[in-house]
């Protein structure tokens, strides 16, 4: 997996860059500008990797020319994945980008600052980690956790399907279950400093848990406890944070 995050900036080529679209490139290259897509040709980016890389690029002139790179060991930020906002407030568009964690085989939420993100994820297993890169200059890296049918039927990897803001200015991101089964989903809603404000099964989520229970393929009907367990996302600390500190 192959994206950039292009943006400009103003007359003077002065101040924090501004977001503008992202490319991403899978098979091909899917242009995100002011929600419209459009299609170009590009080659796949080091295909058939167990650990996928996203690379993002902040560009100056919306010039394909990286001046900042973020790897991460999992796709991140694919079409839908994706959101470019000023949640905080202070003046600057953060970039939320969700998807997977290969090394965590966790549905994931990355945020990075446009103006000094780098580096690569720092992963706890060796076989993920990047080489020759400096650590992950990251705002949060968020862990989702997996459900009892995700652990039941084996399933590689929960996965985040979409980011977006709301009205209401807070971000809301959806997790499902299973990739293959996208409406058995966990809704999530954050506020700007990322501290979680709720979490709510979706009624397909909800069904296939009760017909999984009355054919005896799981041993317990859904719980308030199991309910409150998704609620239990995990920050992943950057390198040189002590864990336990609340994001910035």
């Amino acid at each position: 997996m192959h994206s950039w995050l292009v943006s400009t900036r103003g007359p003077d080529n002065q101040g924090p860059p501004q977001i503008t679209y992202i490319l991403q490139c899978s098979r091909r290259f899917v242009t995100l500008t002011h929600g419209r897509r459009t299609k170009t040709s590009a080659r796949v980016h080091k295909p058939g990797l167990v650990h996928a890389a996203t690379f993002l690029g902040a560009q100056s002139r919306c010039e394909l020319v990286p001046v900042r790179e973020y790897w991460h060991a999992g796709y991140i930020g694919q079409v839908g994945m994706a959101e470019v906002a000023d949640l905080n407030r202070d003046g600057v568009k953060e970039i939320y980008l969700g998807g997977v964690s290969n090394a965590y085989a966790q549905a994931t939420l990355v945020v990075l600052d446009p103006r000094d993100f780098a580096g690569g994820s720092v992963e706890e297993r060796s076989e993920y980690q990047f080489l020759h890169l400096p650590p992950g200059k990251e705002m949060a890296r968020i862990l989702f956790p997996k459900g009892c049918i995700a652990r039941k039927f084996n399933t590689l990897y929960n996965t985040v399907l979409a980011v977006r803001t709301l009205p209401d200015g807070l971000l809301f991101a959806e997790v499902a279950e299973r990739p293959n089964s996208p409406t058995e989903c966990v809704h999530y809603r954050f506020g700007p400093d990322l501290r979680l404000h709720s979490t709510m099964l979706t009624d397909s989520l909800r069904w296939s848990h009760a017909d999984f229970y009355a054919r005896a393929q799981l041993d317990h009907a859904l719980s308030a406890q199991e309910e409150a367990a998704f609620g239990e996302i995990r920050f992943v600390p950057p390198a040189g944070i002590v864990p336990g500190t609340p994001p910035r």
